[in-house]
């Protein structure tokens, strides 16, 4: 896969001792909102088959376990493609971020399919594909802020793209309420859903780019740093202090994904 973008924006600005273009450029904001819909789009189908499990027992003609399973098979493929995914998000930042953009096109439309042909199959695969989806954008909420924005706004840009996937469960939450009980109205909410979720593609094609123009030449930090990535996870074993918040904050994580 090739790293490089189509065609670039034009630069605001020429690189200045005052840090790459990319802090400067307007252009950063439509790199982060492009990300933000595939994040919160691909958060918005994790909970397609959560809320009404009567109805979506009907629709896809199983049991409420095997409905229950949609969701954990949804966060279990995030797992064993997450190392392919960190690589690409580093090595092959933009081919990673579009390829991850299909992935979810393709499983809307799966989704799509498996109600409107009742059929179990397609809604696990839809899983496993959105799954897929879902590891690149896990990746990429830091790598998104640490290319375009400076370090006084790497917070906040981060902060968006996490929240934008909050955001996504949150509406989801809505989709029982959207059907109403009812299979036909169920089938237009996922056709629609699939048409919205298309759009990833267009955002990602016209948007998304993986650096600014003006600073092409400029050294890959990002890449520089997962050269030497061997000697940082060494140094973050013996960072007592990430640890004493890391784990807390992983295990309050957990049970929250285990009782939604």
């Amino acid at each position: 896969m090739a790293s490089r973008s189509p065609a670039e924006p034009p630069p605001h600005s020429r690189v200045t001792p005052e840090g790459p273009a990319a802090w400067r450029s307007g252009w950063r904001w439509a790199v982060l909102g492009s990300f933000s819909y595939l994040s919160a789009s691909n958060a918005f189908m994790c909970m397609d088959f959560s809320d009404d499990y009567g109805l979506n027992e009907r629709l896809l003609r199983s049991g409420e376990a095997d409905v229950a399973l949609l969701y954990s098979l949804f966060l279990l493929s995030v797992v064993p493609v997450m190392p392919l995914a960190a690589w690409g998000v580093v090595r092959h930042h933009w081919s990673t971020v579009a390829f991850a953009n299909a992935l979810n096109v393709a499983g809307g439309w799966l989704r799509y399919l498996a109600v409107v042909r009742s059929s179990y199959a397609l809604a696990v695969l839809s899983s496993l594909v959105c799954g897929g989806a879902a590891a690149v954008v896990v990746c990429s909420f830091t790598a998104v802020s640490e290319r375009w924005f400076r370090p006084s706004h790497r917070g906040l840009a981060t902060s968006i793209a996490v929240q934008s996937n909050y955001l996504g469960w949150a509406l989801g939450s809505l989709i029982g309420a959207a059907e109403a009980g009812e299979a036909e109205r169920a089938r237009a909410v996922f056709g629609w859903q699939a048409v919205a979720i298309s759009c990833c593609l267009p955002l990602c094609l016209f948007l998304y780019r993986d650096r600014h123009a003006a600073d092409q030449q400029q050294p890959d930090t990002a890449g520089a740093a997962a050269s030497n990535a061997s000697s940082a996870l060494r140094s973050l074993a013996s960072n007592g202090p990430f640890w004493r918040r890391a784990v807390p904050y992983a295990a309050i994580g957990g049970v929250g994904f285990f009782v939604a």
